[in-house]
Formats: structure tokens, sequence, C-alpha cells
């Protein structure tokens, strides 16, 4: 058996298998249908607003541990300032009575009653303030505990303190009464005994409540800075970086359907002018061999007519197929409209080009496409096609719209020579 019976043989058998290998021949659907295709513009979107949602829930808490931070130190400030206040003014009260009480002097008792004034100013603002409380300005548990419970009662003192010292005041200097006498004494003993000890360990109980409070308030924050860097990892392993990968898919698929013809999965003449550009320039450099051929297949119209479209586009698919597999992988192949196809051999010569593309009819003439009849049959349908080629000459300056034309050209004779045939014209 000669080597182009053995080819023929070949190419019968194929369609045999093609129905059992290739199922997809036998009905007609289009790239893309069939598994829906998630939408990558939505996916995207979802991505960035998880994204930011994450980002800005993190910055909300950060940003609120910050304000407890400075609110607890500013009413830190505030509570202390008026903590050292009372104690000061029980220690002039106490200092002003003792040196009236001795010395007489109408000065000291003026000063001890502006200090007396401003003690219960100063007592009754730190009892609003141990009042107030918010979300990021909590009470102070220490100088609550301190002021108002057992066995401390501050405020109560204090407040006693007070009264006692506008008794002592009320006095005439020259009074010797038993009841003056009973109230300097109070002033004193108490100043000394009672309400500094509790003061200072008021102001120094709150003052290491507030040293924790704004550690532990620190330690939040830092936890809250981690916690930020480990979304900001976690974001860059799980949502961008697949949003780096949905947009380069996504630029694939817009790229693949700008440069592929989706029924047969070959480039488009878009695709196909390109690399033949690049591959005419090459042939120029390197003074290569460079023919150019454009296929039709024969009476496709009538296929339609009678067969329908979607025969129609089983017959295209097939011949799709049968044309990838009976040229290189370097030659360039595409579908540059309805049922025309353009086929470019780069460094080929007239000889070798004449004997591929005729061998090319053969198979195609040889190998019917499969296809399902309206009875559900397994039917196959001939058909055959005619090549138009032509060549490159280096001496001419030539473009590739130039030598399709002229391809074209020598397809129109093959078609007026009987077509199923290669025809070739030179440049």
């Amino acid at each position: 058996m000669s080597k182009k019976d053995d080819t023929l043989s070949s190419l019968n058998g194929i369609t045999a298998k093609l129905l059992a290998k290739f199922p997809e021949a036998k009905t007609v659907s289009m790239p893309f249908q069939g598994k829906k295709e998630q939408d990558p513009a939505g996916s995207l979107s979802k991505a960035y607003i998880t994204a930011f949602f994450i980002i800005a829930l993190i910055s909300m808490f950060v940003h609120i541990i910050a304000s407890s931070i400075t609110a607890t130190q500013q009413t830190s400030i505030k509570n202390s300032y008026r903590i050292n206040q009372e104690r000061a003014l029980v220690e002039q009260i106490s200092s002003s009575s003792k040196k009236y009480h001795s010395v007489e002097e109408r000065l000291d008792l003026d000063i001890m009653q502006q200090a007396i004034k401003n003690l219960e100013e100063n007592h009754k603002n730190i009892n609003l303030a141990l009042k107030e409380s918010s979300f990021l300005n909590p009470p102070s548990e220490t100088l609550n505990k301190i002021y108002y419970t057992d066995p401390f009662f501050l405020s109560k003192n204090i407040t006693a303190y007070i009264e006692k010292a506008k008794i002592y005041a009320s006095y005439e200097v020259t009074d010797k009464s038993q009841e003056r006498i009973e109230s300097y004494e109070f002033l004193q003993r108490n100043a000394r005994l009672l309400l500094q000890p509790l003061l200072n360990k008021a102001l120094a109980d709150y003052q290491s409540e507030v040293i924790e409070k704004i550690e532990f308030y620190h330690a939040i924050q830092l936890g809250g800075l981690l916690i930020v860097l480990i979304v900001l990892l976690i974001e860059a392993a799980f949502i961008f970086n697949p949003l780096v990968s949905k947009t380069r898919s996504y630029h694939n698929m817009l790229l693949k359907q700008a440069l592929e013809d989706p029924l047969t999965g070959l480039p488009n003449r878009r695709a196909f002018m390109k690399r033949s550009e690049s591959a005419l320039k090459r042939a120029y450099r390197d003074n290569s061999g460079f023919i150019i051929a454009l296929a039709d297949l024969d009476k496709f119209k009538s296929i339609n007519d009678k067969y329908g479209h979607d025969i129609g586009d089983a017959v295209l698919k097939h011949f799709s197929f049968v044309l990838k597999k009976s040229f290189r992988g370097g030659d360039i192949l595409g579908r540059i409209g309805g049922e025309e196809f353009a086929i470019l051999l780069p460094s080929a010569n007239h000889p070798v080009a004449k004997d591929a593309l005729e061998r090319f009819c053969r198979d195609v003439e040889n190998t019917p496409c499969p296809y399902i009849s309206k009875d559900g049959v397994d039917e196959v349908l001939n058909y055959t096609v005619s090549i138009g080629y032509t060549n490159l000459n280096i001496d001419e300056d030539f473009s590739i719209d130039f030598l399709l034309k002229k391809a074209d050209e020598a397809l129109y004779q093959a078609k007026e020579a009987g077509r199923n045939r290669a025809v070739y014209l030179e440049s």
C-alpha cells in the first residue's frame, strides 16, 4: 500500500472515531455556553467591598481605643488636680484656723473663709465629675469606692469638715465657748488624721488605676494594630491575590474573545493579520519562503439551506478540526470570514506548499463531517474545499493585504476550475 493510500485510510478512520472520541462534533455549541461563567466584575467588586469593610471596622476600633486613652488622660488630669486642690485647701483651712486661734488676726480668718468657699466649690465639682460617665470615659471605681463607700466615706467627711469650718469661722475671736473649741479641735484632728491620709490614698490609688487603665488601652491598641497587620496579610492572601488572579483571568478572557473565533476556536481575522504581519517581517529579514493561502468551503450556502445553520456550524467546526490536524504547529491559521479560512506557511516554497495544500484538500474530501439527523440517526456529510495561494517575492515590497488579494484571485480560479482543488498564482 502506498504512503498516500495509507494516509487516506488513516483519515477515513477518523470519521468512524469522531462520534466516539469527539461527541461534541455531533451537536453545535458555542464556546462560553453551557456552564455559567461567574461575573468577574461582580467578584472584583464584592472582594473590594469586603476588604474595605474589614479595614474600616479595624480603623474604627483603633480610633475608639485612641479616643478612650485621650479621654482617660484628660479626666485623670482634671480629677488629680481637684484632689490636690482638696488636699491643699484642707491644709490651708487647718493652718489658717490654727493661726487665727492663736494669733487672733482678722487676715487669717479671711484666708480661712476663702479656703472654705473654694473647698466647697471644688468638692461640688468633683462630686459632679465622679457621677458623670460615658462609653469612652467610664467612672473611676477607685474614687467612687474611697469617696462614697465604707469605711472611707471621703465625700461625707469633707462635707462635715466644711460645715465644722463654717461653724468655727462664725464665732468671734474673743468667744471661748466649748462649741468653738470643739470645732477648732475637730478641724485640726480630722485634717491631720483623717482627710489628709484619705486624700493621699485617693490620689495615689487613682493614679495607679489610671496608669493600669492606660496600659490596658495601649495593649488593646497594640493588639488592634497587630490585628490590622494580620488582616492585611489575610487580605493579601485571600482577597487581593485572588483579585489579581481574577483580573488576569478576566483580561485573558477578554483577549481571547477579541482574538479568537468563538465557533471554531481558531484565531479571528484580527489575530491572523497581527501574526501574519510579524511573520512577513521575519521573511523579509531572513530572506525566507512565505506562502499565504485562502480556503473556502465549496457550496457552503447550499449546506446551510438544505441542512440548517446548526449543521452548517458543525461543518465549520469539523473543518477547523481537520485544518488544525493537517498543518504544523508553526503554521498560522485563522477564520477570516463566514466559511473562509486563511493559511500562512512560513519558510515554505511553492512545491512544499502545493503538496501540503493539495493533501489537505484530499483530507477534507475523505473525512466527512458526522452529525445527527432530525430522526436522531448518526449521519455523515461530505464536503470539499477550494484553495487559492500565492508566494512572497522578496524583491518586492508586499503587504499582507496585497498577498491576500492575490490568494483570493487564485481562489476564484480554483472555483472556476471545478472546486475541490488548490490553485497557485504567483505574486
